[in-house]
């Protein structure tokens, strides 16, 4: 069947995460597109009623064919990446990037010029701002290079995302520093509003699209760094210009001594720094620990794994040898365990093996190893002598016949054990000990059989 999926590139984020990304590139279009048209239709009605501009709310010529281009080039990139698509996508970033560019050698050269809109009223060219100029120009140039996905093409396409990162923030700035009077002087060249929140628009839309096949793939990522990138950003971009921000209130209300403003600026640029390294850290630490137990505990009971036994227990067993202390291990196996399962499912089974486990759990000490080593088999190493690892098994044993699993119709839970210890402080290794409590068990387990069937034949055995 033919995939009819028109974000194909998407499937390699989660499902989730892809409908979240769709969605913001669909809203952000759809917003710059009635911001365009909004504007348009506002400035017409000024002209026709008195022949006033519409220049203060941003919609001059030149940004207006700019997001146009940009916004039908950027809707071409969402779609399938067909070659009439590509194709079409970057005649519409280079018909838009003409204006900007114009605008901006106009400005380099202090000239201008005029241009009709409708009804014989003129919006002035070369008008817009440098800063704004280059933004439009670089995300032309992006949209041709969207796609690319490695060689110098590639970083070439990341560059122009870290210069757009830039200009975008300056510009924002530039307005929000401006409407709170951070500073005393008005900025000047500031971009006009409704240009500025389409080219943020836009731009975010481009950047999305870029960081599918780019470097930036972290940020749309849905795994865990993924999520610890996306949450971090806006925290990481923050902190310089409300900085910045506190540096002009301070400096304008003298609430410090002049010569102390960029040291106690420094100290709580570097301690909210500092905070952030924490946070960080600790949850890096908290990622690293969950590893961990995944790779050395089992899922269904929360023991160690065989891999997490011979790990632990290995390291238990030279200390052992270090400090001459007798070091046992107890090889315990479910016994019936593959016929409860044929005959009450493999549910049953998995409950049989947690009850196994939590007596474990209930009948060692907190120092002991206990770990599930094998579908129906457990091994338990601590510091036992032979005495006291023979009083542990026969307790296990009572404690087995004790208790009655519900699933299994309350049948008393039956277990085999073997154990083995380094009597006489032999030097043997976890391997040798494990072997020898494998082979007592499955002869604890044969003597059990043959006691069953001298019971079922009416003799005592």
């Amino acid at each position: 069947m033919q995939d009819r999926n028109p974000f194909p590139e998407l499937r390699q984020f989660g499902t989730h995460a892809s409908f979240r990304l769709v969605a913001v590139q669909v809203v952000c279009l759809s917003l710059a597109g009635l911001l365009a048209i909004g504007a348009l239709l506002f400035s017409i009605f000024q002209i026709s009623a008195g022949g006033v501009t519409a220049g203060w709310i941003g919609l001059t010529l030149d940004p207006l064919i700019a997001s146009v281009g940009c916004g039908a080039g950027l809707a071409f990139c969402l779609a399938r990446p067909t070659k009439g698509h590509v194709m079409a996508s970057r005649i519409l970033a280079c018909a838009a990037a003409i204006p900007a560019f114009v605008d901006l050698i106009l400005r380099l050269r202090g000239s201008g010029f005029s241009a009709p809109l409708t009804g014989g009223a003129s919006i002035h060219g070369g008008n817009m701002p440098p800063v704004a100029a280059i933004a439009f120009v670089s995300l032309a140039v992006l949209i041709c290079l969207i796609r690319t996905p490695s060689g110098v093409i590639s970083y070439i396409a990341d560059s122009i995302v870290f210069l757009l990162g830039l200009l975008v923030l300056a510009m924002v700035s530039s307005w929000l520093f401006t409407l709170t009077h951070a500073f005393e002087a008005a900025l000047v060249d500031r971009t006009p509003g409704v240009a500025l929140a389409m080219l943020v628009l836009l731009i975010v839309v481009a950047f999305s699209v870029r960081a599918q096949h780019g470097g930036f793939d972290i940020l749309v990522d849905s795994g865990v760094g993924g999520r610890i990138a996306r949450a971090l950003t806006p925290i990481v971009i923050t902190i310089p210009f409300f900085r910045e921000a506190v540096r002009a209130r301070v400096v304008r209300l003298h609430l410090v001594p002049e010569h102390s403003e960029a040291a106690v600026l420094a100290a709580a640029t570097a301690m909210l720094s500092m905070g952030l390294l924490i946070l960080i850290s600790r949850h890096v630490r908290r990622m690293e620990e969950e590893i961990q137990g995944l790779s050395l505990r089992d899922e269904l009971t929360g023991l160690y794994n065989l891999r997490g036994f011979r790990l632990l227990a290995d390291q238990a067993l030279r200390l052992a040898n270090r400090s001459q202390t007798q070091f046992s291990v107890l090889f315990v196996d479910v016994d019936r365990l593959k016929q409860i399962n044929d005959t009450h499912g493999h549910a049953v089974g998995s409950t049989l093996l947690t009850e196994t486990a939590g007596l474990l759990t209930t009948s060692f000490r907190e120092t002991d190893v206990i770990a599930r080593i094998g579908g129906d088999e457990f091994a338990i190493a601590g510091q036992f002598s032979l005495t006291g690892i023979g009083i542990a098994a026969q307790r296990l044993e009572d404690q087995a016949a004790a208790t009655h699993v519900k699933a299994t119709g309350s049948n008393p839970l039956s277990l085999s054990v073997g154990y083995a210890t380094n009597g006489d402080h032999r030097r043997v290794t976890l391997q040798d000990l494990l072997d020898e409590a494998d082979a007592n068990m499955y002869d604890h387990k044969r003597r059990k059989k043959q006691a069953g069937r001298f019971k079922t034949a009416g003799v005592n055995p």
